[in-house]
């Protein structure tokens, strides 16, 4: 999403614009703003020169988060935190 020479993209404005033209499946899990895109001699888009994502859970996975109501989703809760390094609380029942 590229929003003009002089305009300013908001994470808000290129989350808006993907689900109004996305399929939820399509929509990005992260959103990394930059000053400009690395382009190579050709004009393209640089995709080695794209910084990586930011690691850990999505806002939208944050937002949908249930706690563990039985032991059994309370081991499975923690089996995937320990894979994802990541809180046992942040894992979505789901």
């Amino acid at each position: 999403f590229e929003p003009g020479i002089d305009a300013v993209a908001t994470v808000s404005a290129v989350k808006s614009s993907c689900q109004k033209r996305l399929p939820p499946y399509m929509q990005p899990q992260a959103i990394v703003q930059l000053e400009r895109l690395p382009r190579n001699t050709n004009g393209k888009v640089d995709r080695a020169a794209l910084p990586d994502p930011p690691s850990g859970p999505s806002l939208s996975m944050l937002e949908s988060i249930q706690l563990a109501e039985t032991p059994t989703e309370e081991a499975l809760a923690a089996i995937w935190a320990e894979v994802l390094r990541i809180d046992p609380k942040a894992v979505p029942v789901d």
